[in-house]
């Protein structure tokens, strides 16, 4: 997989001009190291998607009373459910190459970096044209999420499929609309790691950003208005900003 090493800012936006060059369509996601999985919240442990279900009836019935409007199908009722930090099978990624920077660099300075965080840079056009088990439509190529995908990505479905999808999903939170989110939503299980599917170089590269730089850009970004306040629109966020500089 292509991979570019980031040490400075300037680094950083000379390599998204290069994703952006070839991919042209580019989402992006970043992780605070570069040994975590490319894979979504009910995948890993203590969880698996075998408790979907579980977790869909569960929210489904409690949560009735603090909604403003009900969701209309299983579908919108996972998009809340993965608002709220329910594990489920969708992934975040934004369309906003610094939104991926910041989410990389979130635990800067809290915690000293042991290792080197990094960023995927995803071609979801590219990624569905090699989906398994759905029919592309190049004139639909990254599909509003609905029922012709439930064959292969259904809730309380157990097929493996070879990826998963990328959709487009409900903007049904000032987060998601904060931080232009887009999503891959995962089948029960992989036939391979995401990263090491086959023909992943045909839609993914990686941007490394070295464990000893990482304070450097944090503090780049973070001067260009790019705050927890910014990423995550809220009171709690707010609060959080008010009373950083004390700490």
């Amino acid at each position: 997989m292509e991979n570019f090493d980031i040490t400075k800012i300037e680094d950083f936006f000379s390599a998204i001009e290069e994703v952006k060059n070839k991919f042209g369509t580019v989402w992006f996601r970043g992780l605070t190291k570069k040994t975590y999985e490319l894979e979504p919240s009910i995948y890993r442990s203590p969880y698996n998607p075998d408790l979907e279900t579980n977790f869909l009836g569960s929210f489904m019935s409690k949560t009735p009373p603090f909604l403003d409007k009900m969701p209309k199908n299983d579908w919108e009722w996972l998009f809340i459910m993965q608002h709220y930090a329910v594990p489920t099978r969708l992934m975040d990624w934004t369309e906003l190459p610094l939104v991926a920077l910041a989410f990389a660099l979130k635990n800067i300075p809290e915690k000293v970096p042991t290792e080197d965080a990094l960023i995927y840079c995803l071609n979801p056009v590219k990624l569905n044209e090699n989906v398994g088990g759905i029919m592309y439509d190049k004139n639909n190529s990254i599909p509003f999420i609905n029922d012709k995908l439930n064959g292969v990505f259904g809730v309380g479905q157990t097929v493996s499929n070879n990826l998963p999808i990328a959709v487009i999903g409900p903007l049904n939170n000032h987060r998601i609309i904060a931080q232009k989110g887009a999503f891959t939503l995962f089948p029960h299980s992989l036939n391979k790691a995401f990263s090491k599917a086959d023909k992943a170089d045909d839609f993914l590269i990686t941007l490394t950003l070295k464990k000893d730089k990482l304070e450097d850009l944090k503090k780049c970004i973070e001067n260009a208005g790019i705050t927890q306040e910014s990423l995550f629109p809220g009171l709690d966020s707010i609060s959080k900003e008010i009373t950083k500089k004390y700490k």
